[in-house]
């Protein structure tokens, strides 16, 4: 991949180095749940999805398992707990309620805490292991409420799961055994300890959830009198914290180790004042084999952006700032790839960068959305008047989505934990903008086997006109900030955000 991105950019126009770091990651050797009964009954989890005949991406033969990258090798047998959303509140109320944690394996659903704060907590709490599913009750398009299931309709397909990273994101990103500098060939490394989980995990589909669930109906609190917000879900279940007297869950999960090589592809535009950079990135690595959302639909934005920048280069046109182009490797796993690289450039970004823009998960919906530091604001609300989507701007479009939220109008909250961590730390200001699913009309398997490209042309962007609209008000954007005399930022922006 990193070689196809090297020559698809060189092709544009846009001569691309391979920057390489060598970082700990881990992969699944092995992995099983089984669900005991006190007759003697067993249940297996499938711990992979369906394979489906129209997708060929969910048929692929060599298709990931479930499994959560950073997750600790182990083997458990014990009674299982379900923990609501794994919050610390959840944890607390259970210890209310007198549900003995102590050495159980924890059952949560995804959504509130991020999943490796799950973990964390579970940990705190002497749990011995942590599984979590996607619940179809915190979706909109719901088979429970008469729509279809992908791939025949826009709900949550029963075998879904996501996959994704158990690092401790709020202590620090990147590599874990090198914390805060550049992960090169032949440094010393730490044991990562402080941000690596110490019980294992795995990811299941809420179809392998549900027996789980039921296991437990009639034992301990019922959902409805825990009192927590999310506890309950759509599985018609009573969501009972358990445990099940006599009733097992038999977990393993083997991981192997590996300190690997990893690549990021950086291209770059020399500009008139070079002591000015505007860097656009994406990561191209996946959890599954598809990834059509994440990261491809971003991948494929870049490389039309690079081809329209090498265009205008072969017109003798050259920027007055330095653009960057990133292809990040690894960036799954801890926001390794571009942290990496940011430790080791950063005297040069911290003297040079003004902007980062990032195109993860560029398009996964019709639904235009934006985290963006306020001095870039203003600057995004003049490009998309300018970029036409469907038979309105951009602009339309984005005033009709957020007429009933005033404040934010679409502007979300930058947060830790996103491809742009590492460059708002060394103070760059950043603008991460998407189009998102509708939570009423679609739902978007994220770090799941069938965000494909059947996903894709199917039921998300069939005639690929929102790639478009994306691709257009990055270019410009790009163009803007490389191009103009004054660099285009609004600091009323960051007074208003101070003073609010």
């Amino acid at each position: 991949m990193a070689e196809m991105t090297v020559e698809k950019c060189t092709a544009n126009g846009i001569p691309s180095t391979l920057v390489e770091y060598e970082v700990y990651l881990n992969y699944p050797a092995s992995a099983s749940l089984v669900l005991g009964a006190k007759n003697g009954s067993t249940y297996t989890a499938q711990l992979f999805e369906d394979v489906l005949a129209e997708d060929e991406t969910a048929s692929y033969p060599d298709s990931s398992p479930a499994f959560h990258g950073y997750s600790a090798t182990g083997n458990v047998t014990a009674e299982h707990v379900y923990i609501g959303l794994g919050h610390k509140d959840d944890f607390a109320r259970l210890v209310q309620l007198g549900v003995d944690l102590k050495g159980k394996i924890g059952l949560a659903k995804y959504g509130g805490p991020y999943r490796g704060v799950k973990v964390r907590n579970a940990e705190a709490y002497n749990m011995s292991s942590v599984v979590i599913f996607s619940d179809p009750g915190s979706d909109g398009p719901q088979v429970a409420k008469g729509d279809k299931a992908y791939p025949d309709g826009p709900a949550r397909h029963p075998s879904s799961i996501q996959r994704g990273s158990m690092v401790n994101i709020n202590a620090y990103v990147g590599d874990p055994t090198t914390p805060r500098y550049a992960s090169k060939p032949g440094v010393s490394r730490t044991s990562g300890a402080e941000v690596l989980p110490k019980i294992p995990s795995l990811p299941i589909s809420y179809q392998d959830a549900l027996p789980i669930l039921k296991a437990l109906d009639g034992y301990g609190t019922k959902g409805i009198n825990v009192g927590r917000t999310g506890w309950t879900g759509g599985l018609g279940v009573t969501y009972s914290t358990g445990p099940a007297p006599g009733i097992t869950l038999s977990l393993s999960n083997i991981m192997k180790d590996a300190i690997a090589p990893i690549w990021n592809v950086i291209r770059i535009i020399n500009g008139t004042n070079t002591d000015e950079t505007v860097i656009i990135g994406n990561h191209r690595d996946a959890w599954i084999i598809g990834g059509a959302g994440d990261p491809n639909s971003g991948t494929a934005i870049m490389v039309e952006i690079t081809k329209a920048f090498g265009g205008v280069l072969k017109t003798g046109w050259k920027p007055r700032r330095n653009i960057v182009f990133a292809s990040w490797d690894a960036e799954e796993y801890a926001l390794i790839s571009f942290t990496e690289w940011v430790e080791e450039y950063a005297p040069w970004l911290s003297e040079t960068a003004i902007s980062y823009l990032n195109l993860d998960i560029a398009v996964s919906g019709p639904l235009p959305g934006a985290d963006v530091t306020p001095e870039l604001r203003t600057l995004l609300k003049d490009i998309i008047k300018k970029v036409i989507y469907g038979k309105q701007t951009l602009a339309d479009v984005w005033d009709n989505t957020y007429q009933f939220s005033p404040q934010e109008h679409g502007f979300s909250i930058l947060g830790a934990g996103l491809d742009y961590n590492a460059f708002l730390q060394l103070g760059i200001g950043v603008l991460y903008f998407a189009m998102s699913p509708s939570t009423t009309l679609l739902i978007y398997h994220y770090h799941g086997n069938y965000d494909s490209s059947h996903w894709m042309r199917k039921l998300c962007d069939p005639d690929f006109s929102i790639h478009t609209t994306v691709s257009q008000f990055m270019t410009l954007l790009t163009y803007y900030l490389a191009n103009d005399i004054l660099i285009p930022f609004d600091m009323n922006g960051w007074a208003e955000m101070l003073d609010y």
